[in-house]
């Protein structure tokens, strides 16, 4: 029942709806009181029957009391001082269940992989109420004070980027309602300039503890340089480091890639890890805080916004983040069916609420310099900065793995680049999972065969990293050494043991294990390295790519043959 008790998601709500919100979960509360009340009266019934045939080994028969109110009028002819127990067991039920449950229960949620958020249930489930997260928050200040978005100062400040990556960025900022939103500066040591594009979305359709304003400012910026940030919110200045990524290999790049994180002790460990890795970019694909879609699960959020920033502090400045869906950001299956379809401003998931990551098009197919509205945010994502070019893609959710839109927008975007990219991509549910059962995710699977797989070794990207398992993975090198990598187990609970699946075979598997882990990416002028970490920097797999016959993107690339030579890319004709 604990899913029924849920809340539609509102992106807007007025008094009245809100009231009436309020209302109907009261009189749901109410009814699954009267039920348990309900219940224990036939309790009450039986434990009075067998203290009867204990003690004067007299049974009440059964069948001439068929009902509630002939097994109470029974136990009332038993005389007084047998009811006198009863009376104070009913009074404590009385109390347990209409009283200390209905309470206990309110606004119930359940928000995987978050251990700090209520009872645990099945393992990886925590069973929250606004009963367990308030008690579990106040003790918390500074999460408590990042909910409450109070305190005179930003409660969240973060980077996500829109698709001309190299050059400009988003600049989050959670504030509370109650103040002017806040000023920004940037300085890049020689000039300082204040911010004057943003946009404000009001969070209003969450719990009223947690209500706030979303501020998002559009940063333009030069390649490989440091920025100081000064925001000015409600008498109090906060200032932060922001790096660009550097825009060519004259040094390393170094950015991280990983899914399936939740709030749990694992994640927290491996952020405190990648923000000593200090890298360029960090890539999330999907399944980010298991919040299911549900408004009251933004405390999920508020907690991984936290550490996101704990780990930008070990860094030294903030790094971007670039987030893929997954089924536990827009719902709780691992299918499309009951997925966010986008367009409806009542029905949008916490996921494109939180993280802006496009510019929207004109009618004129022009980008606006300005972050997309929640209902025109996208999964389909492209991000490009120096070198590198990241392609987020959706296994279903929005676009399925053979919707013309997702394959053209991958084919459209690989042809328009210019010469020397590095390409990645990422999505969620994997095309070669190395574990676990696929029965649900055949479909997806094959769809992803027959329509992704030749599009990623066909415009040589160098990998594609893949989630939803839970697992540790790494295929072997596909045509012009495409690598796959998953699968998805930043933080989550791990399956016990990994069963090779029958969807891959062994001869496509070069690794895989049941571990925690993140994939640190390396690029230099001659190669890339993937490394597989732990919280601890435990190395637990490593593979090493040439990187000169990935850098030819060109139209013309099958024409062409690639030869490395000494870390010179040399391109001559067949």
């Amino acid at each position: 029942f604990f899913l029924m008790i849920r809340r539609p998601p509102r992106s807007t709500q007025s008094r009245s709806s809100a009231a009436s919100d309020v209302y109907k979960r009261q009189l749901i509360h109410n009814a699954l009181s009267s039920f348990l009340v309900f219940l224990s009266l036939i309790a009450f019934g039986i434990y009075e029957l067998l203290l009867s045939s204990k003690e004067d080994n007299s049974y009440i028969p059964l069948e001439n009391n068929p009902g509630i109110g002939l097994t109470l009028k029974a136990l009332l002819e038993h005389g007084w001082r047998k009811r006198k127990p009863l009376l104070g067991f009913l009074a404590a039920s009385f109390v347990v269940c209409c009283l200390i449950l209905p309470v206990e229960t309110f606004d119930l949620r359940i928000c995987g992989h978050n251990e700090r958020f209520g009872s645990d249930l099945l393992a990886k489930y925590s069973v929250t109420s606004r009963s367990t997260r308030l008690s579990k928050f106040y003790p918390d200040r500074d999460l408590f004070n990042s909910i409450l978005c109070g305190g005179g100062a930003p409660c969240h400040v973060y980077v996500t980027l829109p698709q001309l990556a190299g050059k400009y960025a988003f600049l989050n900022v959670h504030t509370t309602l109650d103040f002017a939103k806040p000023t920004v500066t940037v300085d890049d040591g020689t000039t300082s300039s204040p911010v004057t594009i943003s946009k404000t979305f009001r969070l209003e359709h969450v719990e009223p503890a947690a209500r706030r304003a979303h501020h998002v400012y559009l940063l333009t910026l030069d390649e490989g340089k440091t920025y100081n940030i000064q925001i000015n919110y409600g008498g109090v200045r906060v200032t932060k480091v922001y790096k660009t990524p550097p825009k060519d290999l004259s040094e390393n790049i170094i950015f991280v890639a990983g899914g399936d994180v939740g709030n749990t002790q694992a994640s927290s460990s491996l952020f405190q890890t990648v923000g000593k890795r200090a890298p360029s970019v960090v890539l999330i694909g999907g399944d980010i805080t298991y919040d299911n879609a549900m408004p009251s699960c933004i405390y999920t959020f508020d907690e991984f916004l936290l550490t996101v920033q704990q780990a930008q502090a070990k860094a030294g400045f903030m790094f971007p983040i670039i987030l893929a869906v997954g089924n536990h950001d827009v719902g709780v299956n691992a299918l499309a069916e009951k997925a966010f379809k986008g367009g409806n401003p009542e029905d949008i998931p916490l996921y494109f609420h939180i993280f802006p990551q496009n510019f929207p098009l004109n009618e004129g197919g022009v980008y606006l310099l300005e972050p997309a509205e929640p209902s025109k945010r996208t999964t389909l994502l492209y991000h490009s900065f120096g070198p590198l070019s990241f392609f987020t893609l959706d296994m279903g959710y929005l676009y399925t793995p053979a919707d013309p839109i997702q394959t053209s927008f991958i084919q459209n975007t690989a042809n328009s680049e210019s010469p020397g990219k590095v390409r990645f991509a990422q999505y969620h549910n994997p095309i070669y999972p190395s574990c676990g059962r696929t029965k649900k995710e055949g479909s997806l699977i094959d769809q992803a065969k027959q329509n992704l797989l030749p599009l990623f070794t066909q415009n040589r990207f160098a990998a594609v990293f893949e989630n939803h398992f839970h697992y540790l993975k790494r295929t072997k090198p596909f045509e012009n050494g495409t690598v796959l990598l998953g699968d998805g187990a930043w933080g989550v609970h791990l399956p016990h043991k990994c069963r090779i699946n029958n969807d891959s075979p062994p001869e496509n598997i070069a690794h895989y294990d049941s571990v925690n882990h993140v994939w640190v990416i390396t690029l230099n002028r001659t190669h890339v390295v993937y490394e597989a970490i732990t919280a601890d920097s435990e190395l637990l797999d490593r593979y090493v790519q040439p990187i000169s016959c990935l850098l030819y993107t060109s139209d013309a690339a099958d024409d062409l043959l690639c030869v490395d030579l000494g870390g010179r890319r040399i391109i001559k004709k067949k």
